[in-house]
């Protein structure tokens, strides 16, 4: 598993790949979106935000055809209109520029909800942590969002185990230390890689040694029965469903978190999470995941 580490983008393109993750990452576990990110750049052009700026209907349906990727049309679209505002931005006078225009964060994520779609509060604050900016400290900003979020904090954690501080924003010398890879360690391993191979060496001359009859009696019994257990295989559906069922609810409760969720019946703005999570649900069976229907209560007799 990858934590998503803090450093300043390089351009355009990081900006938007840090967008994108945070509005699909909703709901998902760091894993599922690591495995899938492959396919993220492939099918998003490297993020470049003027080849995804210009994506039409038929790119769309492209992608939601291709299967690589957890496939949530809304989502698709909102990163294509993300590539669109990036540009706009940039055009008028610059991204950083913008990004530094606020006298505080609060009114900063205020306005990245309404410029962005499917940005709410969790992916505000993921988005300019992610790209070095100053946010406030982490247990401040979580009494003011409701629920648990545990990714976010393991996410903050790791940056604070690296010395990082998510109320100072990155400076160019820390983001130069943080793009740098890694040195490989020194003696340590090379003693250890010796050591491993001589021990493998001394193993594999006892095996050449020539055996009594007792040990290769032994040893023809011992391969003669195969074992009879079976590893049990992995049920893709029920897997790619419960994918499709925790993208759809975290679509839903970002779209709630931006004030943006709509009841289906009423046409009235959802602020309840459960009604939220049963929204999410629903929309996920339409789209053909295996999800077991709401259980009716007994009827009082």
């Amino acid at each position: 598993m990858t934590i998503p580490e803090r450093r300043r983008p390089e351009g355009l393109a990081d900006y938007l790949a840090v967008i994108t993750r945070a509005i699909f990452q909703a709901g998902l576990s760091w894993k599922i979106i690591d495995a899938q990110w492959t396919a993220f750049e492939r099918l998003f052009a490297g993020f470049d935000p003027a080849l995804v700026a210009s994506f039409d209907d038929g790119d769309i349906e492209r992608i939601l055809a291709d299967g690589g990727i957890v496939r949530t049309r809304k989502k698709i679209a909102a990163t294509v209109a993300n590539a669109r505002t990036l540009l706009e931005l940039e055009r008028s006078g610059g991204l950083a520029a913008y990004l530094r225009s606020f006298a505080a964060y609060e009114e900063l994520a205020r306005d990245l909800k309404t410029r962005f779609a499917f940005v709410g509060d969790l992916s505000a604050y993921y988005l300019l942590f992610r790209v070095g900016e100053a946010v406030p400290r982490f247990e401040q900003w979580e009494r003011t969002i409701a629920g648990d979020h545990p990714r976010m904090r393991e996410m903050v954690a790791h940056a604070r185990s690296a010395g990082y501080d998510e109320t100072v924003a990155l400076s160019p010398e820390e983001t130069a230390m943080a793009t740098q890879p890694r040195p490989p360690a020194a003696s340590a391993k090379k003693s250890t890689a010796a050591g491993k191979s001589s021990a493998k060496k001394s193993v594999a001359k006892k095996s050449t040694a020539k055996e009594s009859p007792a040990k290769k009696s032994t040893a023809k019994k011992s391969t003669a029965q195969p074992s009879k257990t079976k590893r049990p295989t992995a049920n893709k559906t029920t897997a790619n469903s419960s994918s499709q069922a925790n993208a759809s609810v975290g679509d839903a409760i970002d779209e709630m978190q931006a004030g943006t969720l709509r009841s289906g019946g009423s046409g009235k703005k959802v602020t309840d999470r459960k009604q939220a999570i049963a929204i999410g649900l629903s929309e996920a069976r339409r789209a053909g995941a295996n999800v077991p229907p709401k259980p009716k209560g007994r009827k009082r007799s």
